[in-house]
């Protein structure tokens, strides 16, 4: 699940297998590498079709959500004005890409860490 915030620029991109009832997922921010400085460690353009310019993950702000209150904000009008679903989804290797970045990441809580290898 990718889901871009228009406003700000930003893509979140959802990088482990969604569990629990309701479900969520860890989700990781990319933003425009303009923007980016060193706690950002991975790099990326052209990795993927939604990637259209120079982007960095933001690996500071990985975090856990509801699938289900994404999808309503996604879905309501006023919302859905900054929120959109991109397609197609992540490909394998760009999912590994972001998960490697995670793990190696100084700066994302040991909390997550464990979250994404017990749910990828």
């Amino acid at each position: 699940m990718v889901v871009e915030a228009t406003t700000f620029q930003l893509l979140y991109v959802l990088i482990t297998n969604p569990e629990g009832s309701p479900s969520r997922g860890l989700f990781v921010t990319l933003e425009p590498l303009d923007y980016a400085s060193s706690d950002r460690t991975v790099e990326l353009c052209g990795e993927h079709d939604f990637i259209r310019t120079p982007m960095a993950v933001v690996y500071p702000g990985v975090k856990a959500m509801y699938i289900a209150e994404l999808e309503i904000a996604i879905a309501d009008p006023y919302q859905s004005v900054y929120l959109h679903r991109r397609e197609p989804t992540c490909t394998p290797e760009l999912l590994a890409t972001l998960r490697d970045g995670l793990m190696r990441s100084p700066f994302v809580a040991p909390k997550y860490k464990t979250y994404c290898q017990q749910n990828c």
